[in-house]
């Protein structure tokens, strides 16, 4: 399969539809020399993107980007009642947020018993060192202590066209379900005054609940990536 565009290190693919993605064809890919990151565009719509995936092994580096016009987002949840002690800061500090940054993604990784790649680790370093600063972020504190973040960047979709991105959301296992609901509902008040007019994100194939947070923001997924293992 030849691809359809390369852009850096990435090549772009066009499928008829994600169901194609099986277990022997991701495991059986031939990487274009000096690629990174494959991204399969389907035809048609990507629907019930779990199940359309559930065949294949999490040993596989396997994304779902996700996008939003400004006028789709939404709020389907009713409004919730804070649920504790729980209060709402922009995390000026930007040490502290570094430390939040790397804490929260060390957490998130050591919930699903994996280890980030060489690859995952440079990204995430180059993230501090040249976004991180600029970002604009919300963070839900409990007590003082940090449960919940969410970060937001400016970017350019693969056409180059302007859109605000999702570098990291991450909202602690340890909270209740009603602060959970609680924390959802201000992240996603606070993505709705902060997008003018397109956002984006990927969320990891295997990650139910974050594509459910996105999918109930109004966000459809759009293509999926798959990031070559080193």
């Amino acid at each position: 399969m030849n691809p359809a565009e390369r852009k850096g290190n990435k090549a772009i693919y066009s499928v008829p539809s994600v169901e194609m993605l099986t277990e022997e064809f991701v495991g059986n890919f031939k990487w274009p020399e000096g690629t990174e990151i494959a991204i399969f565009h389907p035809e048609k719509p990507i629907s019930g993107e779990l199940s359309a995936l559930a065949g294949l092994s999490e040993k596989h580096s396997l994304w779902i980007a996700y996008t939003a016009a400004a006028s789709d987002l939404q709020l389907n949840r009713a409004d919730v009642e804070n649920a504790g002690d729980l209060t709402v800061s922009s995390l000026p500090d930007t040490s502290e947020l570094r430390e939040l940054f790397i804490e929260s993604r060390d957490d998130y990784y050591h919930s699903i018993n994996k280890i980030m790649t060489e690859w995952q680790i440079r990204q995430r370093e180059s993230f501090i060192k040249y976004q991180l600063p600029d970002s604009r972020r919300i963070c839900v504190q409990k007590h003082g202590k940090a449960i919940a973040l969410l970060m937001l960047t400016k970017s350019k979709d693969l056409q180059g066209a302007p859109v605000d991105w999702v570098p990291w959301v991450w909202i602690s296992r340890t909270i209740t379900a009603g602060e959970r609901c609680y924390v959802r509902r201000c992240f996603g008040k606070w993505i709705k005054e902060q997008v003018s007019e397109k956002i984006q994100c990927v969320v990891s194939a295997y990650n139910l609940r974050s594509q459910r947070f996105f999918k109930d923001l109004g966000f459809h997924p759009e293509c999926v990536h798959l990031i070559k293992q080193k």
